[in-house]
């Protein structure tokens, strides 16, 4: 793969992009992101590879589906799963 080519899978890393992971690594080529971008990559780079991109698509999903009110209602739907056993115990928090 020459410095041009990209992955055949995955989205788009921009020079910015690849910039500021290697910046994370403290790899050669690093330019230091803003503070939202900082804290976005420690949290993937702290879940580990796997974990991190189901997390990130299952949010990127989630944020997309509020762009209507059946997607809205959909969340509403699944938050209030969530929040079941709480009522059921009288909001007591058991853990």
């Amino acid at each position: 793969m020459t410095h041009t080519d990209q992955p055949t899978q995955g989205p788009l890393i921009t020079p910015e992009i690849a910039a500021h992971v290697l910046h994370h690594v403290g790899a050669t080529g690093g330019v230091q992101p803003d503070m939202f971008t900082r804290h976005l990559i420690t949290a993937i780079a702290s879940l580990g590879h796997d974990p991190a991109m189901r997390l990130i698509a299952a949010y990127a999903h989630a944020v997309r589906q509020t762009a209507t009110a059946d997607g809205v209602r959909d969340l509403q739907d699944l938050a209030g799963q969530m929040l079941v056993p709480a009522v059921q115990d009288g909001g007591r928090h058991r853990g």
